[in-house]
């Protein structure tokens, strides 16, 4: 660790130096703005700072760097020089009255205009980078306007078209890199801030932070809290929306584990107002741990779907995965299971062929193989038998299904599909596919988040605001931590991340410069 350290020490300017504090190192370092956080919010606030001229570090927790954002896919699109070129307009307007009135005038207009105001700022940027060389535009048939890649950027690789890296996430993130490479920005992963300090009046003036055992002390004139958002830290999540997280029943997390909310926790420790405006991004019912072909296949209507006392209750054909979760809340343990079979697997397998888009249709892969990989780890998101007898066993042993009442379930619904009629949800005949064909095959569905939003107030200029009134000089946060973010405008989240970090850059710099 000393001989690391010192090695480091050597290569640097002379704003730095060691101390010894007990039996750790203690270093010291002095900038103008530190950026805590590396995803897409705190690596553009990094790079947009450094180019106005900032001395900038940035401190990211993690061994690796990018966040959440590192492994999003598409960003939508608002208005741009591209974009109105290529016939999408400008979307302004049309967005404002749609989060509006979707918060009930809750969000501030000021910041909801600052956003949809400084996106073409941001994103012609990106495409200065050389983002329009790999992007195109596509209007969604709920009339969304997206920019999408045109496919996964080298050397990235995946099996799943819902999930970086090399998608749009991770490619601004590395164009960030490169930005900071130039200016000298130093990005320190393995870095956990822990403090942020303020001075006799008030303003941010150091940061604190850990490196395993050792100690960082950054002497500065402001900071942006860029930390994600907090669905990991099971505290704050039930504190912020204590009506779904102090029921019972599961939610599974498919956010970075990493993602506690550490920049909530100091700016509430400086004064901040904190947990007012928040948001939980829950789709709907999901199979996690995840298999992105079993998902698509799991909520599909020619399956069956049981609770743990082995039952229906639902017509699988009409409910959407996004409606599930409220027919999942019904359930013991939130939990419910898609039941196929070897012949219905192939039925589903031309489906998802002919009905997938073609990017997500190169994902797709053999459903057969995909099955029998996860019922060979013998846990509870796939179990597996090859007879209907072993399935209920097996269900029962491993994931407390009630086998009896499974297998006159299937009895009963098996008869419902022979005489093409569903006397107890009515599910429409063309969905009647009978379980008959080993092996059989249970997938688990349950209740899932990605990510929570907001958390740390901010006026529309990012800035911190303290409980009571005002705001706390030199503080600003952006991204999924900060108040800005949130799902008001569906498919923003990426968007919101890279221009809220902007603005907080904008903002920190003129702070600096008064």
């Amino acid at each position: 660790m000393y001989a690391e350290f010192i090695l480091w020490y050597n290569q640097r300017e002379n704003d730095t130096h060691l101390t010894m504090k007990g039996a750790f190192l203690l270093e010291h370092r002095t900038c103008d703005l530190v950026v805590i956080g590396s995803g897409g919010a705190g690596m553009v606030a990094a790079g947009h700072a450094a180019e106005l001229g900032a001395k900038v570090i940035v401190l990211e927790k993690n061994k690796l760097i990018g966040g959440n954002t590192w492994f999003a896919v598409g960003t939508r699109y608002i208005n741009s020089r591209r974009g109105r070129e290529n016939g999408m307009g400008d979307l302004r307007d049309v967005l404002f009255r749609e989060c509006m009135a979707k918060t009930n005038w809750r969000k501030d207009p000021r910041t909801v205009h600052r956003f949809l105001d400084e996106y073409e700022n941001v994103y012609n940027w990106f495409d200065e980078l050389g983002f329009a060389e790999l992007t195109g535009f596509k209007k969604l048939p709920n009339g969304m306007s997206v920019m999408e890649m045109f496919k996964r950027k080298a050397p990235h690789t995946g099996t799943e078209p819902s999930r970086g890296p090399g998608f749009v996430g991770s490619t601004i993130v590395e164009y960030m890199l490169d930005v900071c490479k130039k200016h000298d920005v130093p990005v320190l992963a393995g870095y956990r801030a822990t403090e942020i300090r303020l001075d006799v009046n008030g303003t941010v003036c150091g940061v604190t932070a850990a490196h395993g055992e050792d100690m960082l002390e950054i002497t500065c004139k402001g900071a942006v809290v860029a930390t994600g958002c907090f669905s990991a830290n099971r505290e704050l999540v039930t504190r912020a929306f204590p009506e779904h997280f102090e029921k019972k029943g599961y939610y599974a997390c498919i956010g970075l584990s990493s993602a506690t909310g550490d920049g909530i926790t100091m700016c509430e420790n400086v004064g901040a107002e904190v947990l007012d405006f928040v948001e939980l991004g829950m789709p709907g019912l999901g199979h996690h741990p995840w298999t992105w072909n079993i998902h698509a296949a799991a909520g599909r209507g020619i399956t069956m779907w049981v609770n743990k006392n082995g039952e229906r209750m639902v017509d699988e054909a009409t409910v959407s995965m996004d409606a599930g979760k409220a027919v999942a809340a019904r359930q013991p343990d939130a939990l419910i299971y898609s039941v196929t079979d070897s012949h219905i697997l192939d039925l589903l397998q031309e489906e998802l062929a002919r009905t997938l888009p073609p990017n997500e249709q190169l994902y797709l892969g053999d459903l057969h193989e995909s099955y029998e990989k996860e019922a060979a780890q013998g846990k509870v998101h796939c179990v597996k038998g090859d007879t209907l007898e072993e399935l209920a066993e097996n269900m029962e042993k491993v994931a407390g299904v009630n086998a009896k009442a499974f297998l006159e379930t299937v009895a009963r619904y098996n008869g419902f599909c022979d005489k093409q009629h569903d006397d107890e949800m009515l599910k429409e005949p063309e969905y009647l596919v009978p379980l008959r064909e080993g092996p059989f095959y249970a997938a688990q569905l349950q209740r899932f988040y990605e990510i929570t939003q907001g958390g740390i107030e901010v006026d529309h200029n990012m800035q911190v605001k303290k409980q009571g009134g005002g705001v706390i000089p030199g503080l600003y946060a952006a991204g999924d931590t900060s108040s800005a973010s949130g799902n008001s405008l569906n498919g923003t989240g990426l968007a919101l991340a890279f221009v809220s970090g902007y603005v907080a850059a904008d903002e920190a710099v003129k702070h600096l410069n008064r």
